[in-house]
């Protein structure tokens, strides 16, 4: 939790700092890049919030309860809603509002998951009079979730370069992406559930040697997640007039929010292919092999994608396409990683 705390003010501070830069590095439209920086300034001011309840469901998740954080997210997404109806209708507040709203639920989610760790009894009671850095604590959680992290921050700078690109088209392009994307991440959302699954069970069957265990967890993790993302993205490329036409009238907006939906969207099951085996890798003490092969495969493959070929042939679906088109290749390397490993370690461990 000391961490949580610290790290969420480290990133507020730095959130504040750089969200005009970062904007400006993107190529954000005039017409929106005051309106973009005022929305980030007032979301990164709940990143502490966001890191207490992150930290604090994962601490429940690898306890086996998953409920809990789940409610705290339904509370919260229910009072973003009512706070962005509250701040744009009832207070024509606009943007501001919109940003308002979500600093407001992440302030309520993170109150929620302190609640349940307060009211334990055990082992994860959490008391405020104890909480303080513990070094050895600290090198065992940078040693697994530090390669993770480094890998989140690599991939959100290849998405600034993406987003760059995306800038270009002009701001009928980046509101068709950003009203795709909102079905992108539901459907990516089934695979990153599964994925926390994975790496919690794994660790816990892992450690008491039942490797069939393991295997088992992988196989029905991998499955699940391929096939109810399948089925949710197919959901989507069915209803994509009528659920585009939620967020959007305009026809050009509508047709890059098109083509996203049915060149990304639709595959987003292939992120399984390398985010459930790199789980079941992160679950058996293994973080950095995972982590290297992702940013290769998904951030630096896309960089230098958009700086050789995209440069010279600027076309919006070809763009997109990089993405089904990394996901193959950084789940070949990720799912042949882990086979190898798993070979090797369930054999070393039983002898």
């Amino acid at each position: 939790m000391s961490m949580a705390v610290s790290v969420g003010i480290v990133m507020a501070v730095l959130g504040l700092l750089v969200a005009r830069p970062i904007l400006e590095v993107m190529a954000a439209p005039p017409n929106i890049i005051d309106m973009a920086e005022l929305y980030l300034r007032i979301y990164f001011l709940g990143m502490p919030f966001i890191m207490i309840y992150n930290f604090g469901s994962a601490v429940l998740r690898a306890d086996g309860d998953s409920r809990r954080p789940l409610y705290c997210l339904i509370v919260s997404s229910l009072s973003n809603l009512f706070m962005d109806l509250l701040f744009t209708v009832v207070f024509p507040w606009g943007i501001a509002g919109i940003a308002l709203g979500t600093t407001l639920a992440n302030g309520i989610s993170a109150a929620l998951i302190l609640y349940y760790l307060v009211k334990e009894k055990e082992y994860l009671h959490l008391n405020f009079r104890l909480v303080m850095f513990h070094p050895k604590s600290v090198r065992q959680i940078i040693a697994i979730g530090g390669p993770a992290g480094i890998q989140g921050v690599v991939f959100s700078l290849s998405n600034v370069v993406i987003q760059s690109a995306i800038n270009g088209f002009g701001s009928d392009a980046v509101a068709g992406v950003s009203a795709a994307l909102n079905f992108e991440f539901f459907s990516y959302y089934i695979i990153s559930g599964f994925a926390q699954a994975a790496v919690t069970f794994t660790s816990q069957n892992y450690a008491v040697r039942n490797f069939e265990r393991c295997r088992e967890i992988f196989r029905l993790a991998l499955i699940y997640a391929i096939v109810f993302t399948a089925i949710l993205s197919g959901i989507f490329v069915f209803f994509r007039y009528p659920l585009l036409h939620i967020f959007t009238g305009s026809d050009g907006v509508m047709e890059y929010a098109l083509i996203r939906l049915l060149v990304v969207t639709a595959p987003e099951f292939m992120t399984a292919t390398y985010e459930i085996p790199g789980s079941c890798l992160r679950g058996m003490g293994i973080s950095l092999l995972p982590a290297v092969e992702t940013l290769f495969g998904s951030c630096l493959l896309r960089i230098a994608f958009i700086l050789t070929i995209f440069w010279r042939m600027p076309d919006f679906t070809l763009l997109t396409a990089i993405y089904p088109v990394t996901w193959l290749i950084t789940g070949s390397m990720v799912m042949g990683s882990y086979f190898f490993l798993r070979r090797r370690l369930f054999t070393v461990r039983r002898a």
